[in-house]
């Protein structure tokens, strides 16, 4: 199944929101969110160190992906040269296939906004990231899978040791 999802042609405008999804959890992406939860924490609560608890699920779950990648040493699918991509996110990527940090990232943001901001639609984006992925031969569909499970059961409890 994933290499239907690999093999899969798109038109142009749909590959551009596929890639959103398949970016969305990258370091650049996630300082921008982190700035917004400043801002909002600042505005909102009047506290600066509120962003700090969701920066340490961040952290924590990235320490654990790069741990589980290493161990594990699944490699990332083969790329089919046939198939065209206008963008290439595979390209950087260096470490190995399992689980996906994105879709584990993913679900962690989507537990950081419904514990610490009561906002509920974060679930949706874990289901595009995870098929994004998968489009742009970063992952197979287990890598994903595997990912987002982790991220919940790494975040959840986490919320609760910190707070």
């Amino acid at each position: 199944f994933s290499s239907y999802i690999h093999n899969l042609e798109v038109n142009t405008f749909l590959e551009v929101i596929i890639y959103m999804f398949a970016r969305m959890n990258n370091p650049e992406c996630q300082v921008v969110y982190f700035i917004i939860m400043f801002i909002h924490s600042a505005l909102k609560y009047h506290d600066y160190y509120f962003v700090l608890k969701p920066l340490a699920h961040v952290l924590i779950c990235l320490g654990i992906t790069l741990l589980t990648k290493f161990l594990l040493g699944r490699p990332r699918p083969l790329i089919n040269d046939k198939v065209k991509r206008i963008f290439n996110c595979r390209s950087r990527e260096t470490n190995n296939s399992m689980p996906s940090g994105d879709a584990l990232q993913a679900a962690n943001f989507a537990v950081i906004l419904i514990y610490y901001y009561d906002f509920y639609y974060g679930l949706l984006a874990i289901p595009f990231v995870m098929f994004a992925r998968v489009f742009y031969f970063c992952h197979f569909i287990m890598d994903t899978v595997v990912g987002a499970i982790l991220g919940f059961a790494i975040s959840i409890p986490l919320y609760y040791i910190l707070n």
